[in-house]
């Protein structure tokens, strides 16, 4: 049986939670193998077959879920702000807003968010641009095997988020309902 998530907003006192919300995930149980909470990963890319193929490579990984896709970097901003993935994987050339763009604006609301940039133009002033934008990564999009890599380096948390402290705390469902409220 699949694990399950709620995500729902909850008032919250936990440093550098962002405007005091934090999104909390609850799993049923956190000793089982399979209640592990998928990492959910984003895909933005203007071109639909790009997209499918993205899917389809991270499809292969079970640890993994392609919770949205956007065709533009707006777009992109709006279903991270909305679903709040783990992941983003962003195409460097889109319309409306670039990835470097959108990726400078999903870190002023997600600080903590891990970023790709998969790009057919990588430089090494593309890569230092990146950097500044908040992007942990570049990718070559003609290296699918570098994409799966770069994801799994950063679920790894072999590179780490940023300083500030994740604005989804994860516990068991029974847990969270052994809580008390204090005023």
């Amino acid at each position: 049986m699949p694990p399950f998530t709620w995500s729902i907003p909850a008032k919250c006192s936990i440093p550098y939670s962002v405007y005091g919300i934090a999104y909390i995930r609850f799993r049923p149980d956190s000793e089982s193998e399979d209640s592990r909470v998928p990492t959910r990963i984003l895909i933005a890319d203007d071109h639909k077959s790009a997209i499918r193929e993205i899917r389809t490579l991270l499809g292969a990984n079970p640890e993994w879920e392609v919770c949205a896709e956007a065709a533009d970097g707006q777009e992109a901003l709006a279903r991270a702000n909305e679903m709040h993935p783990d992941v983003i994987v962003l195409d460097f050339a889109m319309p409306v807003m670039n990835g470097l763009m959108a990726a400078q604006e999903i870190t002023k609301v997600q600080p903590t968010v891990r970023i790709v940039l998969h790009t057919l133009y990588n430089s090494p002033q593309v890569e230092l641009e990146a950097k500044k934008h908040g992007i942990q990564k570049v990718v070559e999009k003609t290296r699918s095997g570098a994409l799966v890599s770069a994801i799994q380096e950063l679920v790894d948390k072999r590179i780490p988020r940023a300083e500030a402290t994740a604005p989804t705390v994860e516990m068991p469902l029974p847990q969270f309902q052994s809580l008390q409220h204090k005023p």
